[in-house]
């Protein structure tokens, strides 16, 4: 998988969080609990192609994992750049404060 491709799921993982939200709104379920439970297997394939650090079974890294995906602070390649090489970049102006 291209770094490009990568980006483009992360971009769709977002707007699925977006329709779930208006779905939520609109019904009071989310896609889950619909008949687009299958909408989430794209996690499994962002993750199945991130860092293997983040192949780890362990409630810690799959909450970093979700909360990098949903950080929409960072930009869509800035993501993906830390779910690929398992690095988390830091704003230096913040860290000399």
């Amino acid at each position: 998988m291209t770094k490009k491709d990568y980006i483009d799921l992360i971009m769709v993982a977002e707007d699925i969080e977006k329709l779930d939200k208006t779905l939520q709104y609109l019904t009071d379920y989310t896609h889950s609990q619909s008949n687009f439970a299958n909408l989430d297997k794209i996690y499994n394939v962002i993750k199945n192609n991130s860092n293997v650090y983040y192949h780890q079974e362990n409630d810690l890294v799959e909450e970093l994992f979700f909360r990098i995906i949903e950080d929409t602070d960072k930009s869509f390649e800035e993501r993906a750049d830390i779910l690929l090489n398992a690095r988390i970049t830091c704003n230096t102006e913040e860290n000399n404060s």
